[in-house]
């Protein structure tokens, strides 16, 4: 629980999670850019069946010699109107409607990469998110802890200069000390406020509210990610591809004209008959070749985008793997043997000021020691804890909150 103090004395709205259910939290399709993404992939979803839908039939009618019917026919009334009414269906013989299909569940398919992909983002955002307050959290504390103890040797040592004990120079070195940490706790605690609220938000917390973290269930080593297949950016790159490849396919479809059999009926002259006829298009001003020579451009274009995101996904890989290593190849001794020796170099020179054998400068130095140290260990925890998310997400790996354990290295 002293993990937790620190936000519960600074709001009293605060909610307790654990990693996993603020992972949970974050990805809700049901609020935030989830819920967006839903959208979209429904409106893709109706445009694709829009887009595919075989051409509606056409029905036209016309009535001639209105108001002159006996001075044409010699009849009057409707007995000597003349006209037709025709039906039309037009055919697509080039695969217009296959390629139109094709490119409407090309459209859902890149929604729901898309998608996909705004879900891997927000899992590294989050856990990123985890770890730097983690990260703030661990250094305030640790820095309180210093503002408070030289808080009281500043006390201490403004009463014994009062009483004439002590120099009243070394009470005023006590004292500039003090304001010094206080001013360093401030300036860490407005780091973890902000960190706080950035996390807040990524989890759908109400304006004001602040968030606490439980400790991620953790075994004696970290459980890698769990391999999923794929990258989410080579998924999207790939759906647009395909949607590239059906326009291509549709700009080649166009450059076939359609037909549109008519059949009807035709009333002349007193005498009624079946009327069939045909109408094409004539491709004599537009034969969409421009439209297929945009269409060949956009697919290779995203072709060669996909290419080019394998080879810059496998640098990222590299990279994020050598610093890895590189961190945690020589890890830190941050067990229980290094606080201790924070704490005894902290209290021997507390000791030795107290028998005459010390100074304040090398108890103030001992306590910004400490500080450092600790602040150092817990950036290198964020640093690690940092590659391993980015190596997960760029390799397409499950991201959880096992990332977020780090076995302690003793002694």
């Amino acid at each position: 629980m002293l993990l937790l103090l620190l936000l519960a004395t600074v709001a009293q709205d605060t909610t307790f999670l654990t990693p996993a259910a603020a992972l949970e939290r974050a990805l809700d399709p049901q609020v935030g850019r989830l819920a967006a993404a839903a959208a979209r992939i429904e409106a893709a979803r109706g445009a694709g069946r829009e887009f595919g839908a075989a051409a509606n039939p056409t029905l036209q009618g016309m009535a001639e010699n209105l108001g002159a019917q006996r001075q044409v026919t010699g009849r009057d009334g409707l007995a000597g109107t003349e006209g037709q009414v025709t039906l039309g269906l037009p055919l697509t013989l080039g695969g217009d409607l296959g390629a139109r299909r094709r490119s409407g569940a090309g459209t859902v398919q890149l929604a729901e990469a898309e998608r996909d992909l705004l879900r891997a983002d927000l899992r590294a955002e989050v856990l990123e998110a985890m770890a730097l307050w983690e990260r703030h959290r661990a250094v305030s504390e640790a820095s309180r802890a210093e503002r408070d103890a030289l808080a009281a040797v500043a006390a201490a040592m403004t009463a014994r200069a009062a009483d004439g004990r002590d120099a009243t120079a070394s009470a005023a070195l006590a004292r500039v000390e003090a304001a010094a940490a206080a001013s360093r706790h401030a300036r860490f605690l407005a780091d973890a406020a902000r960190a706080n609220a950035n996390l807040a938000v990524l989890v759908h917390l109400p304006a004001g509210a602040a968030v606490a973290l439980t400790p991620a269930s953790c075994a004696a080593t970290a459980v890698p990610p769990v391999p999923v297949n794929g990258s989410p950016e080579v998924a999207v790159l790939a759906a647009r591809e395909e949607v590239a490849s059906a326009g291509t396919a549709l700009a080649e479809a166009l450059r076939v004209p359609d037909l549109t059999p008519l059949v009807g009926f035709r009333r002349s002259a007193g005498f009624s008959g079946l009327l069939l006829g045909l109408s094409i298009d004539l491709p004599l001003r537009n034969a969409h070749a421009g439209a297929l020579e945009a269409a060949r451009a956009e697919e290779d274009a995203a072709r060669r985008s996909r290419e080019a995101e394998a080879e810059l996904r496998q640098g990222a890989i590299d990279g994020h793997a050598r610093a890895l290593e590189v961190l945690t190849a020589t890890s830190p001794r941050l067990g229980d043997r290094w606080r201790e020796d924070l704490d005894a170099i902290v209290v021997a020179e507390a000791t030795r000021l107290e028998v005459g054998e010390g100074s304040l400068y090398r108890l103030f130095d001992a306590r910004r020691l400490r500080l450092a140290a600790i602040t150092e260990a817990e950036d290198w925890r964020l640093e690690v804890r940092r590659q391993r998310i980015r190596l997960a997400r760029r390799a397409g790996q499950l991201l959880d909150e096992s990332v977020l354990c780090i076995p302690e290295v003793g002694p």
